[in-house]
């Protein structure tokens, strides 16, 4: 059970990545920790599948997966759901027409090359 983890923590933590998608953080630490889902870790803190674009309160799980809230935040899609119409991505700012934040999208061979899954690929542009 998630609840039992040492310290309220993940046994194997991971600093998120500086082009990492906030739901592919939440999968690659599941999968260190040998847990079934990423729901698991999610339900732990309170949050649900989708809270990348809301303005859910993210101290919680950054101190459970040993992150800072502001690294969180900086990786979600929340300003979307505020109303922005662009948002800050990899140093450029795109258009919201220009995401799929739908869920986390996920290349297994660029997983398999690279370990982590990138918020690039939250781009329309990729297809596959």
């Amino acid at each position: 059970d998630v609840r039992q983890m040492s310290l309220g923590r993940l046994v194997v933590r991971s600093d998120i990545q500086r082009d990492e998608s906030l739901p592919g953080l939440i999968t690659r630490l599941s999968e260190y920790n040998g847990l079934d889902s990423p729901v698991r870790i999610l339900r732990h803190v309170g949050l649900v599948p989708g809270f990348e674009k809301s303005h859910a309160d993210l101290a919680d799980l950054a101190k459970f997966i040993g992150v800072r809230r502001s690294s969180l935040k900086a990786a979600s899609f929340a300003p979307l759901n505020a109303g922005a119409t662009v948002l800050s991505f990899g140093g450029m700012r795109v258009n919201r027409n220009h995401l799929n934040t739908l869920g986390d999208r996920v290349c297994p061979l660029c997983i398999e090359a690279g370990s982590y899954s990138r918020r690039l690929w939250h781009l329309r542009a990729y297809a596959v």
